[in-house]
């Protein structure tokens, strides 16, 4: 850029403004962006007639050093769980890649569920990286 404008009379159309106020160059180029390939594995174990445990893992495919691909953050979770017909309440902890842990907490009550996999380290941590919060209404279609 070479030139310099006013802002305050600015109210053209940006790219009007922009071909009227500098001298542009055009250069095309082609590139690949890989997508965000990942494995997500899930083991659900039942440790006792009603506790039970389940692991996932999220794994990125995609290497770190391509600066034109988007990858998914490499996650391990561990979640214990208490399950009745009309309750349920459980405990996510969670690694994830870069030195962040989380530990959330949620419930369901009959069709509703309520949770988030950080709720905890949110409220123990100053250092938190990342937050979330969800809700499920399960409604049953029911077919003859």
């Amino acid at each position: 850029m070479n030139a310099t404008v006013n802002t305050s009379s600015f109210d053209e159309d940006t790219e009007d403004f922009l071909d009227d106020n500098y001298n542009s160059t055009t250069e095309v180029k082609s590139s690949k962006i890989a997508l965000p390939t990942a494995l997500h594995v899930l083991v659900d174990y039942r440790l006792a007639k009603k506790w039970l445990i389940s692991a996932q893992a999220d794994l990125s495919l995609v290497k770190n050093d391509n600066e034109l691909a988007n990858s998914v953050v490499n996650t391990i979770t561990l979640a214990p769980r208490l399950e009745t017909k009309w309750f349920s309440f459980y405990a996510p902890f969670s690694i994830r890649q870069y030195d962040d842990i989380a530990f959330g907490g949620g419930f369901r009550l009959g069709p509703l569920t309520v949770g988030s996999g950080s709720v905890f380290s949110n409220l123990l941590s100053d250092s938190s990286k990342a937050t979330d919060v969800f809700v499920g209404l399960k409604i049953p279609i029911y077919r003859k």
